[in-house]
């Protein structure tokens, strides 16, 4: 009797060891982040990491406006933005491809494919986030390009994503609920009414993520009409 009560107690305790360590295996990793930026801190660049999945970024001002990136795990540019206030042009490129108001509904099926991977959920997710909570401006010209970069990244499909619960995000231009970055536009909420509607995948919508983008530059207090 004694011996099975010390077998029993020993397989209880043998459970308890093994929930704890496939709990422990299932918890979700913590989010690294490595940064460098320059003397007054403006612009900047980094790399952000989680259970093996990596990203690199890079915002930097220009003499007339911001350069922002956003680079796979594997090292591709996934997202990129050019704007210039004073020449008065704004590029958005993903996957390689260039959005504008005259992408075809093709071409923007297949840069919306750069936004079905992990490493875009995990820039989707954190990114801003970790900027903000390290004390970067959202106003400045570096953070508003990110902002317009991470516009597209709504689009990420719910299964990669890790956060749980809604903010306040209609019309945030943002990566949706998950990383709303607080600049709200006329443009990036006819778009996420859209999306909303149709769905992200839908070509109604996708022609006008390139106006959601270009929109979060009315947070810096540029005039764009009706965008803003």
């Amino acid at each position: 009797m004694r011996r099975l009560r010390r077998f029993s107690r020993l397989a209880v305790l043998s459970l308890f060891a093994l929930w704890l360590a496939l709990g422990t295996g299932t918890a979700q990793a913590a989010v690294t982040i490595e940064l460098q930026s320059d003397v007054d801190g403006a612009d900047f660049a980094g790399t952000l990491e989680r259970d093996g999945v990596r990203i690199a970024f890079e915002s930097r001002a220009t003499p007339g406006g911001a350069v922002s990136l956003i680079r796979s795990t594997a090292g591709e540019i996934l997202s990129e933005v050019i704007a210039d206030e004073e020449a008065g042009s704004f590029e958005y490129r993903v996957g390689g491809i260039a959005l504008s108001e005259t992408t075809s509904r093709e071409e923007m099926r297949q840069a919306l494919k750069a936004f079905a991977r992990a490493d875009a959920a995990l820039a989707a997710e954190h990114l801003w986030r970790a900027l903000i909570e390290r004390g970067f401006s959202p106003e400045s010209r570096q953070m508003s390009a990110l902002a317009a970069n991470l516009t597209g990244y709504g689009a990420v499909p719910e299964k990669y994503l890790t956060m749980g619960g809604k903010a306040a995000c209609l019309g945030c231009c943002g990566p949706s609920c998950w990383g709303c970055t607080g600049c709200y536009t006329s443009a990036c909420l006819a778009h996420d009414l859209c999306v909303e509607r149709y769905g992200y995948a839908d070509s109604r919508c996708n022609e006008s993520l390139f106006f959601a983008s270009l929109s979060a530059w009315c947070c810096r207090g540029i005039h764009l009409g009706s965008l803003c």
